[in-house]
């Protein structure tokens, strides 16, 4: 943990609840929202609140804390006057028999409930199956059989006269481009922004093949004297609103992969995945072989500072600090894809967990703010976890050449799906003190029944709901069946 030290010039802006000088964003007293608003008059505990019927002791004397720390009574009733005095202002009684409560919640600029997106116009909705994704991309490898062909063979060269000269014809370039854009979901101005994108190019060059070539390993040689060229793109990119603290990109997938008909040629293969300002995979070969298959299951887990804030904390009233983390519990991606001289396929699937902690060194500060809030007596700390995403992405695509059905067909088919989760989870401050309940506390203080520990939580965010987007984006095929002489 980072150790956060504040000094006494910068704790006596805080105290006054100024800006002045501050070195981190401060989210301040305005920005949070009491439980409770109805003020409750206070009463100080004082000394006979916890000696009864016993006057050798006084305020100088020590007393045992749960903890097994001795303070003295003095130092015990200045903290817990304090506590409870600001609690009181807020509506919270001091004789209270909850043992944990809520002063205050985050207050947003704009309140947003869970939202499950309806589909657009023409959009189909449905479950993704991984398993049925992968099959569905399998290139066609059917062999036309020999009796096919007997019987084909003389409508065939029949029809062949009657095509142009494969090498007489134009190349045909060919592009689909697509840009997903899913809504922007903001809760208590946390914020998640998706956007994804895939491409599939490249250029048909004809070239003369013979019914009696209409086989998938003659179309492999035959291509290698072609510029046919075919190209599969996927991207994706996350980020996130933080209060106070900014816009980070999570998450970022870039990935393209080109396949070079031409012998002379290499393919591409570039993958690379990057989370905030680490990268974590990073593909760029360039393979001179027939074949070339990147098949990768790359999955992380890491964690990584995102920034710090000092965050206002009711009863305490004071400015505590915090250091934000995300964690990445099982976020990458997994590639399975094909590169051949005849075309390039397979499934990309982004894979994404991430949340955001909180961790904080308040006891660890010194000066004016350690001996206003004691930390012999109080513990204070951090808690939750807001799960920013959760879920993925399926790609799946083909761009090539096959032979299939007794005929050369170009395949350009592609299909894309999301099934994420956005905005679930409680980040919250919270302090922790003992309160006395029996008689006398220097007789009594080893009695752990005497005792009970109070806990003080202050939300910085607080949803019990998510927000679910789930949908086929992209179903497409634009293959169609050629006839090259």
């Amino acid at each position: 943990m980072k150790k956060i030290y504040v000094y006494a010039a910068m704790l006596a802006c805080l105290f006054a609840h100024t800006h002045a000088g501050a070195q981190k964003p401060q989210l301040s007293k305005e920005k949070f929202q009491p439980v409770k608003t109805t003020r409750l008059a206070f009463t100080p505990f004082t000394v006979a609140d916890f000696v009864k019927n016993d006057k050798s002791k006084g305020l100088k004397d020590l007393v045992t804390l749960p903890n097994k720390k001795k303070v003295t009574l003095e130092s015990y009733l200045k903290t817990l006057n304090h506590i409870e005095g600001n609690l009181s202002g807020i509506g919270i009684s001091r004789n209270r028999t909850e043992q944990v409560v809520i002063a205050s919640r985050y207050k947003p600029a704009i309140t947003a409930t869970s939202v499950k997106p309806a589909p657009a116009a023409g959009v189909k909705t449905a479950a993704i199956s991984k398993s049925a994704m992968s099959n569905r991309f399998q290139l066609a490898n059917m062999s036309v059989s020999e009796k096919t062909l007997a019987l084909n063979k003389l409508k065939d060269e029949l029809s062949d006269r009657l095509l142009p000269d494969a090498d007489n014809l134009p190349n045909e370039p060919f592009i689909t481009e697509k840009n997903f854009s899913i809504p922007e979901f903001k809760v208590a101005d946390y914020g998640v922004t998706v956007k994804a994108s895939y491409t599939q190019k490249g250029i048909l060059d004809p070239f003369s093949i013979s019914s009696r070539q209409l086989n998938n390993d003659s179309l492999k040689r035959i291509i290698k004297n072609s510029n046919n060229e075919f190209t599969i793109g996927f991207k994706i990119n996350i980020s996130t609103d933080i209060p106070a603290v900014g816009n980070f990109n999570i998450y970022k997938l870039e990935s393209e992969f080109t396949s070079k008909a031409n012998k002379e040629q290499k393919h591409k293969s570039k993958a690379r995945l990057q989370v905030l300002e680490r990268v974590l995979l990073d593909e760029n070969k360039s393979p001179s072989g027939d074949t070339y298959s990147f098949d990768e299951n790359a999955i992380y887990n890491t964690r990584q500072k995102l920034g710090a804030a000092d965050i206002f904390s009711y009863g305490l009233n004071v400015l505590l600090p915090v250091d934000m983390y995300l964690m990445s519990t099982g976020v990458g991606a997994d590639f399975d894809m094909d590169i051949s001289r005849t075309g390039v396929g397979g499934t990309i699937s982004p894979i994404i967990t991430q949340s955001i902690i909180l961790e904080t060194s308040a006891s660890e500060t010194t000066g004016p703010a350690a001996d206003l809030l004691n930390f012999d007596i109080l513990d204070i700390g951090v808690g939750g976890e807001l799960r920013l995403l959760q879920g993925g992405f399926d790609l799946g695509g083909n761009a090539g050449l096959t032979v299939s059905g007794g005929g050369l067909k170009f395949l350009n088919d592609t299909y894309t799906a999301a099934s994420i989760k956005m905005l679930q989870g409680r980040l919250y401050t919270f302090y922790v003190y003992p309160q006395f309940t029996c008689d006398n506390i220097f007789l009594q203080g080893l009695d752990p029944s005497c005792w009970v520990a109070r806990r003080v939580e202050n939300n910085f965010f607080d949803t019990g709901s998510f927000v679910e987007f789930q949908q086929v984006l992209a179903d497409e095929f634009k293959g169609k069946n050629l006839k090259w002489k």
